[in-house]
């Protein structure tokens, strides 16, 4: 929708009004008093599966109460799941595939008093151009009005990253053939890798990073890392530009991931990273077409601790073939492999992927409340080897346990740091606190540490003080105190610092 947004030059002298909701907090009342106050000739909506019954009750409302503005809208959804919106003129145009440039172009026509039968994409009620808008060129993308969005609420704090962030691209599409995958197979509609030219993202990082005051960055791709000379393009222009001074991240397969290259990433500046692990069991990886090498992803992920890089890895319980043994050899993984966070999700399949037409030929599907296809909890479908209740239960089981294990590590750190904190205590140091007093009570109220902790508004001016450690106990800001402490130009340096959240490294 920034693209959109963003090409409104394409569109003659028409006034845009940006809205993300999601971004702003916004309910719906609040986004239908901006649109009363603005009263649009035209609106734009994303739509998705999951949220299909609120977007269908807000299109109602805008037909009833904005009878004279066109609808147009876009998203991962098949046309068979959107004909019942266009034929109860609950959407006017509708997007097949790719809208950022196709939506521009049609409300370009429909300005100049054109029907956009011409746009590729386009279906309306009684027209189907039988195409798909499709980008050839993702440089050619408008630039997103930055300037209209709240830039300051943005977060994927991958690991801790920092906050506020950029979230960024430099690629669009996937070469790989997961049967679940929603994007390659509704929205780009080929598996065709397009990149943006290096320079161009990396400047735009500089030039936002400097304009908000961002802390951070994330390179949001379905695979980032992908092309190794353009990898090492990518490092060399981050150091360039002095932004490997900065903690980023990105979302990466691990068996694409080269020894050297993450190297030359480390040294840009990748302070955490995302894998698409899914299954350790090769046969559920080849059974979900995504063919994991995983020789390469087991020496991915140690080389990728090795550094210091920390990791949030993702995994999909219920992939047909599954069955409780392979779910807990997956937790069991998780647990040896100890990523600073994980994510287990239920495999969902969307309507529109191979896998959804897998489930739906060998009657596999419960039911289409889409509602229910977040895979989050519920399990919509019941394979031979794992019926739905059984996916469920077990994967809650699954969740309970590496909630556990993730406390047990966080009592583990807490033990450590303040074993360190008293043996450098016990060589005349002292100490001063940064950090959320609540989470660190575990610290602050014993009594024996407290009488070396110094009292200051002022942390910065004991940088000089070779005596004095800085202590950083924070549930979400650790990086950011600590980047803080560290670019202040006051004395503080690595040695002095001890976190909590790297106490098991040290």
């Amino acid at each position: 929708l920034g693209h959109v947004a963003g090409g409104r030059a394409a569109i003659g002298k028409l006034d845009v009004l940006f809205i993300d909701a999601v971004a702003e907090g916004l309910r719906h009342d609040a986004i239908k008093e901006r649109l009363l106050e603005f009263t649009p000739q035209y609106l734009i909506l994303e739509l998705t599966i999951p949220s299909l019954k609120q977007d269908k009750s807000f299109c109602r409302w805008c037909r009833e109460t904005l009878p004279s503005t066109q609808i147009l809208a876009g998203g991962a959804i098949p046309h068979s799941i959107i004909r019942p919106l266009l034929d109860e003129g609950l959407v006017d145009y509708w997007i097949r595939g790719e809208y950022d440039q196709a939506l521009v172009a049609l409300v370009d026509c429909l300005v100049q008093g054109h029907d956009g039968h011409a746009v590729a994409g386009v279906v309306t009620r009684d027209w189907d151009s039988g195409s798909r808008g499709y980008v050839q060129h993702v440089d050619s993308l408008a630039r997103p009005p930055y300037e209209c969005l709240p830039m300051e609420n943005y977060r994927d704090s991958v690991c801790g990253l920092p906050h506020p962030m950029l979230q960024t691209w430099f690629s669009r599409g996937c070469p790989f053939t997961c049967s679940f995958c929603v994007w390659p197979q509704l929205f780009y509609g080929s598996r065709r890798y397009r990149c943006r030219d290096v320079e161009t993202g990396v400047r735009e990082i500089a030039e936002l990073v400097e304009r908000y005051n961002l802390l951070s960055f994330y390179i949001d791709d379905d695979t980032a890392n992908i092309g190794k000379r353009r990898l090492f393009l990518l490092a060399e222009k981050l150091q360039e530009y002095g932004l490997s001074k900065l903690p980023w991240a990105m979302m990466a397969r691990a068996d694409c991931m080269h020894e050297d290259v993450l190297e030359a990433l480390k040294e840009s500046g990748l302070y955490s990273i995302k894998y698409g692990v899914e299954s350790i069991d090769p046969q559920l990886a080849n059974a979900c077409d995504k063919g994991t090498r995983m020789d390469r992803l087991y020496r991915t992920i140690e080389q990728t601790r090795e550094l210091g890089i920390k990791m949030h890895l993702t995994f999909t319980l219920g992939i047909p073939g599954e069955t409780r043994d392979t779910m807990f050899r997956t937790l069991e993984f998780a647990l040896n492999t100890a990523p600073e966070t994980a994510q287990f999700s239920i495999c969902t399949p969307f309507p529109g992927t191979r896998f959804f037409d897998e489930c739906e030929r060998n009657g596999w599907l419960r039911h289409h409340n889409w509602e229910d296809y977040l895979g989050d909890s519920r399990a919509v479908i019941d394979t031979p080897w794992l019926p739905a209740e059984v996916l469920e239960e077990t994967y809650a089981e699954i969740c309970r346990c590496w909630r556990e294990f993730v406390t047990n590590r966080l009592e583990m750190r807490r033990e450590k740091l303040i074993q360190r904190l008293r043996h450098l205590l016990g060589q005349g140091m002292q100490w001063v606190f940064l950090g959320d007093t609540e989470f660190a009570a575990f610290i602050l109220e014993d009594r024996q540490l407290s009488e070396s902790r110094l009292e200051t508004e002022d942390v910065q001016e004991l940088g000089q003080r070779r005596d004095v450690l800085g202590v950083i106990v924070s549930r979400h800001d650790e990086e950011k105190l600590y980047r803080r402490l560290i670019n202040s130009n006051s004395g503080w340096t690595a040695q002095r610092i001890l976190k909590l959240y790297s106490a098991d490294q040290s």
